[in-house]
């Protein structure tokens, strides 16, 4: 070739080029090819083409051949593998076109093209784009599934994840890598970088490595040091440039980028960084997706820990480097890793967010997702980085400030990396690829992995001084604590939030809570504080509480930065406890956007859009502005501004779009306003319309109608929730599809179906068919009419075709070109109706059929079609029905799909996964391992069948599946808690009939868990037949499985029908908990050997029962073996009714015919391997063979009556002698609470008994079990079991097991249904539920589920019986206003002053029985003559007339209840009504009602309530007292004075009743409620409140909680550490309010003061014992005279005792017990001594007459010795007489004893005889508590006396205070004893109890005391000793005088600190020197009238409670 005449021209075939390599949709005029691929290319203008050429393609600023950026290449017949190649395809005079290939590893970027010829110069035919190939199998980047090309390359639309692990929101991004200039910036951004600027030849030369160029691009996208792409801004401020969230795609970042002449543009954040890595990566060629990871670590200082720090209010601190985000968003890019190996390829993590430097550079990865899973955080690059995010541990710190100290608070390994997640492949769904990054948390593995990599990092040796100690980490909290969400989380609206506690100890706990709420960035950096507050609580054992939080809008409204995020923590400081951190961090969802297409979009045709948005909050909002962008939908971003929007004011906005291209397209929607920012939304709306631009001559599809309403109708799919088509194998659908222009001759069409990620035809995942024929794939297309352009295609598929999503393509071919146009997804299911051959004798055709073809219509509408169904459950004698709502058309497709996808088996190989998905019974067989989450592989649900449910859904609530399956995919496929055999079923019966298998449910009662595979069920028992759990063998009362409809060619035609699939996880099936297919007929005829488990399920159904009794040494013995008792009442739900049916026939031959009995011998010979015969039936596994004698009796167990939970249980044993032979019988009874798998619980009864059975005699045992024993105990399966161990005595061990399973009823719930339900129109239903327990129950929840929707009504409190009414669509039903009563006055203030009640602060009407009361009604019409009026009085939660808690009576008559009602004389509408009790009514609160007879109807007003109260006014009532003034004592009077002390020493203390104060009348009344007599039986207990004794005992045991939960806990062990010093209390009041506003807890603590100030004193329950019979001696009288009696008679007999076998009684006291038995006076404050109503004068003969008397009567024959007493109180015993001593002694005190003083006594001795005695004395003193229980030793001393005749002697001796003050007790009491051995005679001992006086409180009332006028107090307190004291409070206390306990603390010696006994203490004392004296004054405003009693105590170090009073004299207000 010469020189060039001219230049050359060259053609590039931009369009056929582009459209093989895949870049058609660059808008760029220059060729853009990937490199591994030819390119064609045609060029004129040169001379002589046939001369040899040589090709120059170069890139970068210096090319060379040695950095491969220059190569030259001539032409060649083959296409070079190693280097670029051309291969000429055409030439002629002046062109040639070559096709030109380049290497699979050619560095990308822009090259330029030249040619030469000869020795001519180089000529330049132009430049291209060289990009990545993910098309091409040589290339790093090659991606084999070619429909994630399509995602990762190609889509210009993204989803990306944000918000928080609890909640996850999205939100689209517009990657835009195919518009404008893109492409253009991206080469720049590389020519821009770091690297490049160093070295700009080695940088260009390494572009060929996407490892290299990711690397490069993750530093340049971000500016932070190298002038990337955009600034990143975590500040909250972003002034000068744009809010990270208001960005809406990648496009103009870029190009902002570039015009601003390459400086970064403001601002970015994790999310942007991403996304425009992400667009700049798949832009060149490079398949790239974005990663949301949840609780995201940025780990600073790379030790795999991160520290968070809060201060002691529960502020996260800020310190430190380390942080958790709310979530990170980085990349993943597909490439090999060759510096890795192998296993090291694919997703490598790419992340170009600034958080740390790598190299010098914030730069990070790629970092292999695998090498991060294994831990293998020694490769490159940057993996312990990616490790801790995904993987670190979290340490949560308490951080003192002052000091500078932290405390480990808890540290948590499962917190960080959580539900890590990406855009579906061809979807818009949320993936979870959390288990890519790492194994399953807390498994074992998973902390292995853990432990290597920090080995890898050298930090398993390594010291680490911030770490926390082992001990720390090991630390366990008493509590646990969580916040939970209560209600939606809207910006707007206000956050309301539960923090729920949890005492997990057996002991009370008390918990201050300090709890902060702050705005938050996502980065959890703290912006602003929202809320504080602090509580304090006090968790009884193992308690749970919920306090409710609200965060209102206006509060967080200015705070709350564009995030949207809150967090709020609860700091939990635990008493003698480590510390609890709670946290929550909350994302607000903004308000919703509406779009709208209104109309057909077309190529360059408008349509409009409208955008909808209403203004959620009561304020204006101002500076809207709505932000619009899509590709190929408009020209850049439009911008629409919106006037401002009024309080709930609506805007719609409507644009034009004119789409520039086809397909389907995303609209993305952003709106701001000055109150929202940035809410996002974003429109697929029109995914429905094939949009194709016309290409010239190409003949192209423009638009596709897939005909859905016809479609679905065909294929039985029209019920489907989703939107795409959805059809049914081997059946044809129809498609119409629009073209460009008629089709042309020599055009053919063919379609393409593709599934799965790897689709192929050897795999039948792929099928590629023509019109009019049938592809070897059996899939068929077929042309229809056409019209107007629109060609119908009818699409067949086989009918075994692989079910699932489908991809459908079509396929032109126009002679040597073919091209595809992608046309959209349709699904396949199963077909049931598909007929055909299916290997059954009954269906011959010669058309192929589907596996699960079902011939029967009803069936197939029953087992594939209905929603609804009915599950057996109970026990083989009860069979219950439970409805369930499998709703497989409720939206949950794509659900069940993605099940699938999930499988382990998909994990394993997804290529052969979804080969197999046209088998039915694969399917079935994934699918059963799928529905449980036993083998860690994201299963539906997980199975619990013991323990709580705590903080989870109990099984037994759950009543359908969408709830469960749409759970399971909002918590990420995460397992949802709980579910049990039922569920299971009930899930996976939903799935399959979703898909097309026909499925039902199947309950098997008596149903075998075969746990060692021997066909034997072993159950073992105790000597006592206390049932043992030590066989995992098992037998359920009944166990639910499914059945499904398919044929079994694997088995042979007979084994087609019915199969057994089983999803419940009971044993593994070959590595995984799976159960199934399992052939019906297979199981009856004992074929156990074939597939799948045949032989669990012929256990389940078919197995012997053999049962054992274990002995206490270990040896075994078989009772009897049952061959009939599993398997029974096999049922399910009735074709087209929901009645039952018993398929148990399907399943065995008749029980104990010679046909079961052969196919068990049969089964058992094929597990063993041998043939059994006949005789030999004994299970291998080598069980005792031993024959079983008949014991010769037989038994059973009878129900009395129906068992009712919440009723006692009454049932006999029968038991009858088959002999004749007379036996004694020996019956061990037990019973316990089980489960339905028969599983015991607690065991709640042990009894044993024994009887004779005369020959042939039947005689029956009674057996009652208590509500009270099984209450607490009984599991929400309501059983129990009971057996009885018969033995017969004498017959060397035979025995009998009787047993019964008992399942209690609940109460039903009635459902009133109007007769009349018209669709649209809204309907009222009532349920009504009577509590049927004996006590009242909370919290209740009342769930209504119509199909999928639910209405959930919260009951706070049931006492007996509530009427709750719903209604759909919200309205409710009118109240009837038939009565025409309006006001009622119940006259209280004239009523409350005749009844004695008006003290009572309750604005209740309170009055008193056997007195009558007036009432007055106002009418809305004048009373008519007809007009019949009678009153209805009830009370109780049952009322009747029976029991006297209902009375119904007339006007002017008197009612058989003896209730009476009189009209008084009244004006015009106004009723004057006087009402009269009868003296014996039962008390309490009552309802009055009025009912009106008119002529024939009847209406009714209830009037309101009152309570009735006993009247000791009333002479008929049993409770008259005559004494005016002893009424005003014993009723009226609210406060009262206690004698303590001792005998000589009688002390007195104030007490305030306050009977009167507002709520202490509830609290008594609720009192009475809470009794077991109540629960036991609310109605009885209720009726009986008319006698005085019954209530006055109730209450006795009522007040203490030893056997109830009754108000106060007595303790006296004198440690009150975790309660109240009983010393401290000072009245009732603050007692019964703590009791009730803590839910029924026993107060802590009482002793024998508080019990009676409270009521009376009582230890469990005592009394009412009447004072007379106790004086009298009568002790058989009721109730517990015995007891009282010696509490003030007994004889006292004392012993030293000087080891265990030697003791000497010393002397026997007649007259000791019961002095000064003493009472307060009436109206003074006086003592009065009551002994001689006790008993008659000490000593006298008719004392020791009574005393006799009370003996003889209590069985006691004579004096120590008595026969048995059959009270279960103490009994006394007369004490033989004791040796006289011959010395006497006395212990006198010098001085009286003060506490702080010391001691000083006397020890008198006197001889009694003429001799000479030598006495040794021990001296002892003990510091004791009131009941005289010694609790420490202060003195001991040892003299010898010798004693003269008659002689005296004296011994002194000193107790010190420093002897005695760190050893006293509260009770300021010590005893000291001398126990004097004498030589010759008896032992004396003297004793002397001292009570240490306190020092006194002076009070003083300054001033007259008038009520509602304030009046100052003096309170003065000398401190009397020589230490010092602090920690001083005083507390006053007053009825009538202090509305509440005032708490004074001292300060100093100057003032006193005053607080309300709620308010807050300070912690900060001084201290209060020796001698010191301090006056306190403060202020009282007395409310009532009258003497009134002012308390007042003091508490310090020193002194636990020095007491005083003061009587004030209150005048009434003037």
């Amino acid at each position: 070739m010469g020189q060039a005449a001219t230049q050359p021209r060259t053609d590039w075939h931009l369009k056929e080029n582009a459209r093989e390599h895949h870049t058609s949709k660059f808008s760029s005029e220059e060729l853009i090819v990937r490199r591994g691929q030819a390119f064609t290319i045609t060029f004129n203008g040169t001379e002589r083409p046939e001369q040899n050429l040589i090709f120059i393609a170069e890139t970068g600023p210096k090319p060379s051949k040695a950095t491969k950026t220059l190569a030259t290449f001539d032409i060649s017949s083959t296409v070079s593998k190693e280097g670029w190649s051309a291969v000429l395809q055409s030439s002629s005079s002046n062109s040639v076109s070559v096709s030109i290939s380049s290497p699979h590893n050619a560095v990308i970027g822009r090259y330029r093209l030249s040619v030469q010829s000869g020795s001519s110069s180089p000529h330049n035919l132009g430049t291209f784009v060289l990009l990545f190939n993910p098309w091409s199998s040589g290339d790093d980047v090659f991606m084999p599934n070619k429909a994630e090309c399509e995602e990762y390359v190609l889509e210009e639309f993204g989803i990306i994840f944000a918000g928080n692990k609890n909640h996850i929101s999205s939100f689209g991004w517009n990657f835009g890598q195919f518009q404008g200039d893109i492409l253009n910036i991206c080469l720049s951004i590389m020519d821009r970088s770091l690297y490049y600027r160093q070295d700009p030849l080695t940088d260009v030369a390494h572009r060929h490595d996407p490892r290299y160029l990711g690397r490069v691009l993750s530093a340049m996208v971000n500016a932070n040091d190298d002038q990337g792409v955009v600034l990143g801004n975590w500040s909250g401020k972003y002034e000068g440039g744009k809010n990270p969230t208001s960005w809406t795609g990648s496009g103009e970042i870029l190009q902002s980028w570039k015009k601003s002449g390459f400086k970064p543009v403001k601002y970015g954040q994790c999310w942007v960084f991403a996304a425009v890595l992400t667009t700049v990566l798949r832009c060149l060629g490079i398949p790239t997706r974005t990663i949301t990871n949840f609780s995201s670590a940025h780990d600073a200082d790379g030790n795999l820990r991160v520290d968070e720090f809060y201060d002691a209010d529960g502020n996260h601190l800020e310190r430190g480097a380390d942080s958790v985000w709310n979530f990170h968003v980085w990349n993943e890019s597909w490439f090999t890793r060759n510096d890795l190996g192998p296993s090291y390829s694919g997703w490598q993590v790419l992340d170009a967010t600034p958080q740390e430097e790598s190299g010098g550079i914030y730069q990070c990865g790629p970092t292999s997702r695998h090498a991060v899973k294994e831990g293998e955080v020694d490769l490159d690059y940057d993996g312990p980085f990616v490790f801790a995010e995904v993987n670190a541990d979290c340490m949560y710190w308490n951080y003192d400030s002052a000091t500078g100290k932290k405390t480990l608070i808890f540290s948590k390994s499962t917190e960080i990396g959580a539900s890590i997640s990406t855009k579906a492949v061809g979807r818009d769904d949320r993936v979870d690829v959390t288990r890519d990054y790492k194994y399953e948390e807390g498994s074992a593995k998973e902390r292995d992995i853990f432990k290597k990599a920090r080995k890898k990092l050298g930090l398993e040796d390594k010291f680490d001084p911030t770490a926390p100690k082992q001990e720390e980490v090991e630390q366990k909290p008493d509590i646990s604590g969580k916040f939970k969400v209560a209600g939606s989380l809207e910006v707007g609206k206000d956050v309301n939030l539960l923090l729920v506690l949890e005492n997990l100890q057996s002991d009370a706990k008390t918990v201050n809570v300090n709890m902060t709420a702050w705005s938050t960035l996502y980065t959890r950096r703290r912006v602003n504080q929202i809320w504080k507050d602090s509580i304090s609580v006090t968790l009884a054992p193992k308690e749970e509480k919920q306090f409710p939080i609200k965060i209102k809008y206006p509060k967080y409204q200015q705070q709350l930065t564009t995030d949207k995020t809150i967090q709020v923590t609860a700091l939990c400081h635990v008493e003698d406890g480590i510390p609890v951190l709670v946290k929550r961090n909350i994302t607000l969802d903004n308000p919703g956007i509406d779009i709208q297409v209104l109309g057909e979009a077309k190529v360059n045709k408008e349509v409009f859009v409208e955008v909808t948005f209403t203004n959620p909050i009561d304020e204006e909002v101002k500076d809207c502005m709505l932000q619009v962008e899509g590709n190929d939908l408009l020209q850049g971003i439009l911008e629409l501004r919106i006037p401002p929007l009024k309080a709930s004011e609506k805007s719609s906005t409507k644009f034009k779009l004119i789409p520039s291209e086809a397909g389907p397209k995303h609209l993305l929607v952003n709106f701001s306003c000055d109150k929202f920012a940035d809410i996002k939304t974003f429109k697929m709306g029109l995914q429905q319309q094939l949009l194709v631009l016309c290409c010239g001559e190409d003949l192209t599809p423009t638009h596709i109608s897939w005909q859905p309403s016809v479609n679905a109708a065909n294929h039985h799919t029209d019920r489907y929730a989703n939107t795409e088509l959805t059809v049914r194998r081997g059946q044809a659908f129809n498609i119409t599809l629009y073209f460009n222009r008629p089709r042309q001759n020599g055009e053919s069409l063919g379609f393409v179906t593709e599934i799965g990620p790897s689709p192929s035809e050897s795999h039948r995942t792929r099928a590629a068919f023509d019109l009019s024929e049938a592809g070897g794939s059996g899939w068929s297309a077929a042309q229809g009419p056409s019209d107007a352009g629109a060609v119908t295609f009818t699409i067949s598929s086989p009918a075994n075709a692989v079910i699932g999503r489908y991809n459908l393509t079509l396929r032109v071919t126009s002679g040597n070109k073919i091209f595809s146009r992608y046309l959209g997804q349709f699904v396949l299911l199963f077909n049931p109706w598909c007929p055909g051959y299916n290997g059954s004798l009954l269906s011959i055709t010669l058309s192929p059929c589907d596996d699960v073809y079902m011939s029967n219509e009803n069936e197939r509408q029953e087992y594939v079609l209905n929603e609804n169904g009915i599950i057996f459950v109970g026990n083989a004698r009860y069979i219950e029905a439970r409805g369930w709502f499998y709703g497989q058309f409720q939206d949950l497709l794509n659900i069940c799909l993605t099940m699938l996808d999930l499988s382990l088996y998909y994990r394993q190989d997804p290529a052969m996964d979804v080969s197999r998905r046209g088998d039915p019974k694969y399917v079935g067989r994934v699918i059963s391992s799928m529905i449980n989450g036993n083998d860690n592989d994201n299963g539906v649900l997980l199975g619990k069948w013991q323990g709580s449910f705590h903080s989870h859904e109990n099984p037994s609530r759950w009543d359908g599946s969408v709830v469960i399956l749409k759970k399971w995919r909002q918590d990420n496929y995460r397992p949802v808690q709980y579910g049990q055999c039922w569920v299971f079923a009930g899930v996976m019966c939903t799935v399959l009939r979703c898909l097309g298998i026909p499925t039902r449910l199947v309950s098997n009662f008596n149903s075998a868990h075969d746990a060692d595979r021997n066909l034997s069920i072993d159950k073992y028992y105790d000597s006592s037949g206390r049932s043992l759990n030590i066989t995992k063998d098992s037998t359920w009362d009944y166990h639910v499985w499914n059945e499904s409809w398919f044929i079994r060619p694997d088995l042979g035609r007979s084994y087609n029908g019915w199969q057994v699939l089983d999803a419940t996880p009971q044993e593994q099936s070959r590595g995984i908990f799976q159960c199934g297919p399992a052939s019906v007929l297979a199981i009856k005829e004992g074929e156990i050997d074939l597939d799948y488990d045949t032989l669990f399920v012929y256990s389940e159904v078919n197995a012997d029962c053999n049962r054992w009794i274990v002995y206490n040494d270990g040896t075994k013995k078989r009772v009897y073996c049952d061959t009939e008792i599993i398997g029974r009442s096999i049922s399910t739900k009735a074709v087209g009714s929901n009645g039952r049916v018993d398929v148990t026939a399907n399943y065995k031959y008749p029980e104990g015919s010679s046909e079961e009995r052969r196919v068990y011998r049969k089964a058992l010979g094929k597990l063993l391997g041998i043939n059994v015969t006949e005789g030999h039936t004994e299970p291998p596994r080598g069980r005792s063979s031993e024959t079983m004698r008949n014991p010769g009796i037989a038994g059973k167990f009878k129900l009395v009556e129906p068992p009712v939970f919440g009723k006692d249980i009454n049932l006999v044993l029968v038991l009858n002698n088959l002999s004749s032979d007379r036996k004694s019988i020996r019956v061990d009874m037990s019973a316990s609470t089980i489960l339905y798998t028969r599983r015991a619980v607690t065991e709640i009864l042990k009894a044993a008994t024994s009887l004779e059975l005369g020959p042939k005699q039947v005689r029956q045992v009674r057996v009652k079990i208590p509500y009270t024993h099984y209450g607490r105990y009984l599991t929400t399966d309501k059983r129990i079991q009971v057996t009885a161990l018969c033995e017969v005595m004498r017959s060397h061990g035979l025995k009998l097991l009787v047993e019964k399973t008992i399942i209690l009823e609940d109460t039903n719930i009635i459902i009133k249904v109007p007769r009349r339900v018209v669709v649209n129109k809204a309907v009222s239903l009532e349920i009504s539920y009577a509590n049927p327990l004996p006590e009242p129950v909370s919290r209740c929840v009342l769930l209504v589920t119509l199909m999928n929707q639910q209405v959930k009504i919260n009951i706070l409190y049931i006492k007996l019986e509530t009427k709750q009414k719903t209604e759909l669509k919200k309205r409710h039903k009118a109240e009837c206003r038939d009565l025409k009563i309006g006001k009622v006055n119940w006259q209280s203030r004239l009523n409350k002053a005749a009844h004695h009640t008006s003290d009572y602060s309750s604005t209740e009407l309170i009055l008193r029985r056997g007195q009558p009361f007036n009432i007055s009604l106002n009418l809305k019409r004048t009373a008519q003559s007809w007009d019949n009026l009678t009153f209805i009085a009830s009370t109780g939660p049952s009322p009747a007339e029976s029991q006297q808690t209902k009375a119904i009576f007339s006007l002017s008559e008197e009612g058989s209840s003896g209730w009476s009602a009189t009209q008084e004389p009244s004006e015009p509408r106004c009723l004057n009504f006087t009402i009269l009790s009868p003296a014996d009514a039962v008390i309490g609160r009552y309802k009055l009602q009025l009912q009106v007879l008119a002529g024939n109807k009847v209406s009714s007003k209830v009037l309101g309530q009152f309570v009735l109260l006993f009247n000791p006014w009333c002479p008929d009532d049993d409770v008259y007292m005559a004494n005016e003034k002893e009424r005003q004592e014993y009723v009226l009077n609210d406060s009262g004075i206690i004698f303590q002390g001792l005998e000589k020493d009688i002390q007195e203390e104030a007490w305030n009743y306050g009977q009167f104060e507002e709520d202490i009348l509830d609290i008594s009344l609720a009192v009475l409620d809470r009794s077991l007599n109540h629960r036991e039986d609310p109605a009885v207990d209720v009726s009986k409140r008319n006698s005085p004794v019954y209530v006055s005992r109730v209450i006795s045991a009522m007040v203490n909680s030893n056997d109830e939960k009754g108000v106060v806990e007595g303790k006296w062990s004198g440690k009150f550490r975790s309660g109240t010093n009983p010393l401290r209390w000072s009245g009732s009041v603050a007692i019964l309010r703590r009791w009730y506003r803590a839910r029924y807890r026993p107060v802590r603590y009482g002793q024998c003061w508080v019990f009676a100030g409270v009521s009376c004193t009582g230890i469990y329950q005592c009394g009412p014992a009447s004072t007379r019979a106790i004086k009298e001696g009568d002790v058989n009288l009721d109730y517990d005279s015995p007891f009282v009696f010696a509490a003030v008679n007994a004889d006292c007999v004392t012993w030293i005792r000087y080891s265990k076998k030697r003791k000497e009684r010393i002397y026997s006291d007649t007259r000791k017990i019961g002095k000064f038995i003493s009472t307060k006076a009436v109206g003074t404050n006086s003592r009065v001594d009551v002994t001689a109503n006790y008993k008659y004068p000490e000593g006298s003969v008719k004392e020791r007459q009574v005393y006799n008397k009370a003996l003889k009567l209590l069985g006691v024959r004579r004096p120590g010795k008595r026969s048995r007493i059959p009270r279960s109180r103490r009994g006394f015993s007369r004490a033989q007489p004791a040796e006289t001593p011959s010395v006497s002694g006395k212990l006198l005190l010098d001085a009286s004893p003060v506490v702080g003083q010391d001691i000083p006594l006397t020890l008198t001795l006197r001889n009694l005889t003429s001799d000479f005695n030598t006495v040794k004395v021990k001296l002892k003193a003990s510091a004791i508590l009131y009941t005289r229980r010694p609790k420490a030793e202060i003195l001991q001393l040892h003299r010898s006396v010798k004693l003269g005749s008659e002689e005296v002697k004296e011994i002194s001796f000193k107790i010190s205070y420093s002897q005695y003050k760190n050893s006293l007790m509260d009770d300021r009491k010590i005893l000291v004893t001398a126990v004097c051995q004498i030589k010759r005679g008896a032992s004396l001992l003297v004793e002397k109890d001292i009570v240490l006086q306190d020092p006194f409180l002076t009070i003083k009332v300054l001033g007259p005391a008038v009520v509602h006028k304030p009046v100052s107090v003096e309170v003065t307190f000398t401190n009397p000793l020589c230490d010092e004291v602090t920690d001083c409070v005083l507390r006053a206390e007053g009825s009538g005088l202090l509305k509440e306990q005032l708490r004074i603390r001292y300060v100093n010696a100057s003032g006193w600190a005053l607080f309300t006994l709620l308010g807050n203490l300070e912690y900060h004392v001084e201290r209060m020197a020796p001698m010191e004296t301090s006056t306190v004054k403060f202020e009282i405003i007395p409310y009532r009238s009258g003497t009134r009693q002012l308390q007042v105590d003091l508490v310090c170090t020193h002194f636990s409670d020095i007491k005083g009073f003061v009587m004030l004299q209150v005048a009434p207000a003037q």
